[in-house]
């Protein structure tokens, strides 16, 4: 599995995460459900407000008006925290679609196998060329007889370091 796959699995599920919440803000059933569900622990603590506290008429019609003034405030708030909640998945899809345009940038800007292969024949090509003597060390008087803009064939630094792993191969096989 390559990481471009991880990243788009990951998409996927925020995307469906994304549409279960839309749909869900569709649904009237998933307001009344969290209306019901409200409603329901409000009803609770009144009930346990009632029978701890001995409480008049006009105070528990009082707090049961309190309660309902609050309702549609409680409705607007589950529209708030659904939109809420919609904006962080998008900003985590964006934040992924970020990623996977980051790594699709580098693996294209990065050497391909193909690419390598040709570096370490031409590398290869060099030395040889060195060990026989037709790739002579750039030198300041090889320079001033290069034409002006033309590029030595050889840095003097890449010329000594493949010299130095020549003689290191050298070495080794004495």
């Amino acid at each position: 599995m390559d990481f471009i796959d991880v990243i788009d699995s990951e998409i996927n599920k925020l995307q469906i995460a994304r549409d279960k919440i839309e749909q869900a803000v569709k649904d009237p059933n998933w307001y009344a459900n969290k209306t019901y569900i409200m409603v329901n622990s409000v009803t609770k603590q009144l009930t346990e407000i009632v029978s701890t506290v001995d409480m008049d008429k006009d105070d528990l019609l009082s707090e049961f008006k309190s309660v309902l003034d609050q309702l549609p405030q409680f409705v607007g708030s589950i529209c708030s925290s659904t939109k809420d909640d919609l904006e962080a998945v998008d900003k985590d899809i964006l934040t992924w679609n970020r990623f996977a345009n980051l790594y699709r940038e580098w693996t294209s800007t990065n050497k391909t196998p193909a690419a390598i292969e040709e570096d370490v024949v031409r590398i290869e090509e060099k030395k040889k060329d060195i060990k026989s003597g037709s790739l002579q060390e750039p030198s300041v008087t090889s320079g001033r007889k290069r034409k002006v803009g033309a590029r030595p064939p050889i840095t003097l630094r890449r010329y000594r370091e493949l010299a130095e792993e020549l003689e290191s191969d050298e070495d080794s096989e004495a």
